[in-house]
């Protein structure tokens, strides 16, 4: 399994959001910074991830694996004409989203586990339009690993003297002979 990161499954989740053609189209973004934009172009999705808690998979020496549990939020804010018409784009928004990522089986199965689901939603009832939002969070959980950087050095042979017969001798004359040969990849001829 390849190892996942933030960005990446921040980019993905962009990426399934806008091809299950949700209310908000193509305006899904990686931050939230974004709905913070004072523009007309809503209803709009952003993407980010958060609250990271990785556990040592590791066992004694060896490459540094973890269990990473990390939350993906997805904010979405609309507008509508009245309570009851906001309302049930909320619901529609929200059920749009969670459909689009926990239905698509190539999103589900790059996780060993989908963990916990919240959903929230607020309302401003300020001025003629009311102007809403959601926000979905699902924790994931996947492994990671950090394959230490490759040595690159001129080793390319190493020498054993075997002691046959454990009386300290090597290759004493008359005793047997050892043909030992140890090939390891990338260390050369």
């Amino acid at each position: 399994m390849p190892t996942l990161d933030p960005t990446t499954i921040r980019l993905d989740v962009i990426t399934r959001l806008i091809a299950a053609a949700t209310a908000a189209g193509s305006r899904v973004y990686d931050s939230k910074t974004t709905l913070d934009q004072k523009d007309d172009t809503l209803p709009r999705l952003a993407v980010y991830t958060a609250n990271a808690n990785s556990i040592s998979r590791s066992r004694g020496v060896g490459i540094p694996r973890f269990s990473r549990k990390e939350d993906i939020m997805i904010e979405g804010v609309l507008d509508a004409a009245d309570d009851a018409a906001l309302a049930a784009a909320l619901d529609s928004l929200e059920t749009q989203i969670i459909a689009a990522l926990l239905t698509d089986g190539d999103f589900v199965c790059q996780f060993e586990a989908i963990g916990d689901m919240q959903s929230e939603k607020g309302r401003n009832a300020e001025g003629d339009k009311r102007r809403g939002s959601v926000r979905i969070t699902i924790t994931v959980q996947y492994t990671t690993q950090y394959e230490p950087a490759t040595v690159t050095d001129d080793l390319n042979k190493v020498q054993f003297d075997v002691d046959v017969d454990g009386d300290g001798a090597i290759n004493p004359p008359g005793g047997p002979e050892v043909d030992l040969s140890l090939t390891v990849d990338g260390l050369g001829p």
